[in-house]
């Protein structure tokens, strides 16, 4: 599976090979250039603190559709913007909780 921010390049960055989320697990990504110290995955990308997409795309053997994506506008320092309830609920800012449930 693939995460990308642009749709002319639905495979930007692959998810390692043999990473799996077990159920009720969180994994954290880094949408970054750099693998710097702070725990989870790095992608080659950043994403924009003004604003942009989001996609999460299928795997090769699947046609690389898209699964999700989210639009987000400005961001703001130390306030995330995620599902909640968790998976099912409307993206909205919230307090930043990695490796746990999404609070608002």
């Amino acid at each position: 599976m693939y995460l990308s921010d642009s749709t002319d390049k639905l495979r930007k960055w692959k998810f390692p090979e043999g990473t799996i989320i077990s159920e009720g697990a969180y994994l954290l990504v880094w949408a970054e250039y750099d693998d710097g110290d702070e725990g989870g995955l790095h992608t080659n990308f950043r994403l924009s603190g003004d604003g942009e997409r989001l996609f999460l795309i299928d795997r090769d053997d699947r046609g690389n559709r898209i699964l999700d994506f989210v639009e987000f506008g400005p961001q703001r320092p130390d306030i995330s913007y995620g599902r909640h309830p968790d998976e099912v609920g409307e993206f909205q800012l919230m307090y930043v909780t990695p490796g746990r449930n999404n609070k608002k």
